[in-house]
C-alpha cells in the first residue's frame, strides 16, 4: 500500500515537473512576441529601418514597394506615437510592450496581439523606474504577430483604427509633403523647398531634421 502511495506521489511530482518545464518554455516563447515588437521600435529609434524587414512577414513587407516607403512608414509611426503620448519634443524615450493572450501550440490560432505605450526615459534609479511603469495608457492590440517558421513576426500594425490612426495619417502626409531628400537606387535627390522658421511646428521640425540627417548619413556611408 505504501509503495503504491510513493509511486503515485512520484508520478504526480514527475508530471508536475514536466508541466512546469513546458509552461516555462511556452511562457518564454510567448514573451518573444513582445520582445520582437520592442526590437522593432528600438530599430526605429536608432534609425535601423532596414533591420526591421526580417522582423515582419513577407506579406507585410510587400506593402512597401520602393526604397523610401519603409522609412516613411516607420518614421511616421514613430512620430505618431510620440505625438500621441505628448513626447514629440523628446529625444530619449522608452517603448513599453504588453502581450495580450497566451499562445498554445496546436490550439487556436498562431496569432498574438501586443499593446504599446511610450514614456520618457528617466534616470536609472529604482523609484523612477517604478513611477515610469505606472505612466501612460497602452494602445491596445496595436501590433499583431503570427508564427512564421517557428518565429514571431509582425503581420500588422493597426494604423487604421487605433488611437494613433489620425496622428499617423497626419505624420505621413507631412513626411511626404516635406520630404526634402528622396533616396534612389543610385543615391538621393534633393528637392527644392523653402524653410520658414516662423511656420515650423514640432512635427515639421522633426521631419526636416530627419531629412537633413538622412542626407548626411547617405553621404558619409558612400566612400
Amino acid at each position: 500500500m505504501e509503495k503504491r502511495i510513493f509511486k503515485a506521489l512520484g508520478l504526480i511530482l514527475a508530471l508536475s515537473l514536466v508541466a512546469g518545464i513546458v509552461y516555462i518554455s511556452l511562457l518564454g516563447e510567448n514573451d518573444r512576441a513582445a520582445a520582437t515588437v520592442s526590437m522593432y521600435f528600438d530599430n526605429i529609434a536608432n534609425q535601423r529601418y532596414e533591420a526591421n524587414t526580417r522582423l515582419c512577414t513577407d506579406a507585410y513587407n510587400r506593402q512597401f514597394d520602393n526604397v523610401n516607403d519603409p522609412i516613411t512608414h516607420q518614421f511616421s509611426l514613430e512620430t505618431a506615437l510620440l505625438n500621441h503620448f505628448g513626447l514629440i519634443n523628446t529625444e530619449h524615450y522608452v517603448v513599453d510592450t504588453k502581450r495580450n493572450g497566451f499562445w498554445l501550440p496546436y490550439v487556436g490560432t498562431n496569432t498574438l496581439h501586443v499593446s504599446v505605450r511610450v514614456n520618457p526615459r528617466k534616470s536609472g534609479n529604482i523609484l523612477a523606474g517604478l513611477v515610469r511603469h505606472n505612466e501612460g495608457k497602452y494602445i491596445d492590440d496595436l501590433v499583431t504577430l503570427v508564427r512564421d517558421d517557428g518565429k514571431w513576426k509582425i503581420a500588422d500594425i493597426n494604423i487604421r483604427s487605433s488611437a494613433i490612426a489620425k496622428d499617423y495619417q497626419e505624420s505621413k502626409a507631412s513626411m511626404l509633403n516635406f520630404q526634402y531628400i528622396q533616396q534612389t537606387a543610385e543615391g538621393f535627390t534633393i528637392k527644392e523647398n523653402t524653410i520658414t522658421f516662423s511656420a515650423l511646428d514640432p512635427i515639421k521640425r522633426r521631419i526636416i531634421t530627419f531629412n537633413l540627417n538622412k542626407a548626411l548619413t547617405l553621404l558619409n556611408n558612400h566612400r
